[in-house]
């Protein structure tokens, strides 16, 4: 079959001339000449026949070519691209995720619960301000994602300060190896487990189960979380006792510090299961690190 040349067509009728100004609108665009020579193989008479459907590819690429971002795509259907398919004489439409998408749906694939914003699967590690404490946590991560290292990490400092933020990107990092991983907020997990062990026991002890064997749960905002001596003997310790036993990864992002957290729980527990979580805290986190400086925003 002679592939299309696109020649120049001599204007007559109106018809004539949109024709030309399509065709020659295709000659001075690589990229939808490439799709209609390379990959299509059209010959001249199959261009003019489905001229139609080629400059809505056309507008198709441009409007991804110069996207405004995911959140302000223009498309009738966001996040779509449209994609031409030629076989035994027939050309057929089909849509298929942009490549943005594709990779955010890549990303968010890494994540079986992914409790930030959106926007946070965009940046990198090299996005995070190096202050000297940033720079220690980011060594820690180092080491223990080549040596795989089932030391816990607990970051802690007041608001606003970026510690979830900097526990998400390692958290998507991490994913890449280790999938499906878990970034919760520990108030919103809590308080939907106690709904669940009360109206839905199945899917508690499911939940309950994952959580216990992801390679990787983060607990954000730590501390937070409604206190009682059920959520801690029936949702935490158990949580973080299976996953120290197995050396999964654990991270925290907190307000406050192991002692104070731990404080907080043994009016609740009693001294001697408080002393308990206390052990296994510092034994897996190694003690906490600080973080401070201005915000990474």
């Amino acid at each position: 079959m002679k592939k299309a040349v696109l020649p120049n067509i001599p204007l007559g009728n109106d018809i004539k001339e949109l024709e030309a100004q399509a065709l020659d609108s295709f000659r001075n665009d690589p990229a939808i000449y490439e799709v209609i020579t390379k990959e299509l193989e059209l010959t001249n008479k199959e261009v003019k026949l489905y001229l139609g459907a080629l400059l809505d590819l056309q507008e198709d690429m441009a409007t991804c070519r110069n996207c405004p971002g995911m959140d302000k795509c223009p498309k009738r259907d966001p996040h779509y691209s449209l994609k031409l398919n030629y076989v035994e004489g027939i050309l057929t439409r089909s849509y298929e995720p942009c490549e943005k998408k594709a990779k955010l749906d890549e990303l968010t694939s890494r994540f079986f619960v992914a409790d930030f914003p959106s926007e946070w699967l965009d940046k990198n590690l090299t996005d995070v301000d190096r202050t000297e404490a940033r720079k220690g946590i980011l060594l820690a991560y180092a080491k223990i994602l080549k040596n795989d290292d089932p030391r816990w990490i607990y970051l802690v400092s007041n608001a606003n300060m970026g510690k979830s933020f900097i526990l998400a990107l390692m958290a998507k990092e991490y994913g890449e190896k280790h999938h499906p991983v878990g970034f919760v907020n520990t108030a919103k997990l809590i308080d939907g487990l106690k709904e669940r062990a009360i109206n839905d026991k199945e899917k508690f002890e499911r939940q309950m189960r994952l959580l216990e064997s992801c390679p990787l749960l983060v607990l954000d905002e730590f501390g937070n979380e409604f206190k009682s001596d059920y959520v801690f003997s029936s949702i935490l310790f158990p949580i973080l006792s299976v996953r120290s036993k197995a050396g999964l990864a654990t991270w925290f992002s907190s307000d406050f510090e192991i002692d104070e957290i731990v404080s907080m729980y043994s009016a609740k527990i009693g001294a001697v299961r408080a002393k308990q979580f206390k052990k296994l805290l510092q034994t897996m986190c190694k003690g906490e690190m600080v973080l401070d400086g201005v915000s990474v925003y």
